[in-house]
Formats: structure tokens, sequence, C-alpha cells
């Protein structure tokens, strides 16, 4: 039996967790490391790396000019899909073409309303 079977997991547990988890360390090896048993490790991954894609995600709209010239609009917003993100950024189509930003990551470029043509999101 573990030593560690009635004691929950703190958040300090979490961080050296993904740390070695991170470090691509065998789950047996974090197993040892952390003195819980191998299925307990495996069951704390997956519970984290699921909240984590669970997680609200931000985004940035920025505004595309007829010129092509790229300003920040004031509307920056968590949500928790990028369907979820695309309907909000469809409201903002009235007074320009728009494209949305998760991070690093180029979602769409949406047509001012009214104009065809907006580009398939990018992976």
């Amino acid at each position: 039996m573990s030593p560690n079977k009635k004691r929950p997991w703190t958040a300090e547990d979490d961080e050296k967790l993904m740390a070695l988890a991170s470090a691509r360390r065998s789950t047996i090896s974090i197993a040892a490391a952390m003195k819980r048993s191998k299925g307990a490790v495996v069951n704390r991954l997956s519970a984290l790396r699921q909240r984590t894609r669970d997680a609200p995600k931000d985004y940035r709209v920025f505004r595309v000019s007829p010129n092509g010239s790229i300003s920040e609009l004031p509307a920056s917003f968590s949500c928790a899909s990028d369907a979820e993100a695309l309907e909000l950024a469809r409201t903002m189509t009235a007074i320009s073409s728009v494209e949305i930003w998760q991070g690093a990551r180029f979602i769409i470029s949406l047509p001012r309303a009214g104009f065809p043509g907006a580009s398939t999101p990018k992976s």
C-alpha cells in the first residue's frame, strides 16, 4: 500500500507532478519520486490535463482596415471554445473586418458584415 493512499493532492504536489511529467519522466519514476502509486500518478495527470483543456482561453480581436492595417480593438475576452469566440467576434464586424487570435494562434478572419470572403481557420 502506498504511504499516501489517503493523503489528498496539494497544489505543491500538482506543480511537482507537472514538472516531472514535462521533463518526460516515466510514470513509474514519477510515482517513486512522489511516493505515490503509478495508478495515482496516471489518474492525477489525467485530471490535471482535463482541467487545463476545459479552462477558458483568452482571445483577442483585431480590426483590419480596408488598406490592410491592423489595430487591436478594446476586445479581449475569455471563452470555452473557438466557436464561442467566433460568435462574439461576429458581433464586431458591423464596423470593419476582424481577425481572432488565441495567444499566438490565428483563428479566423471575418469580413465586414455584408461583405463575402471570410478566411478559413488555420491550425
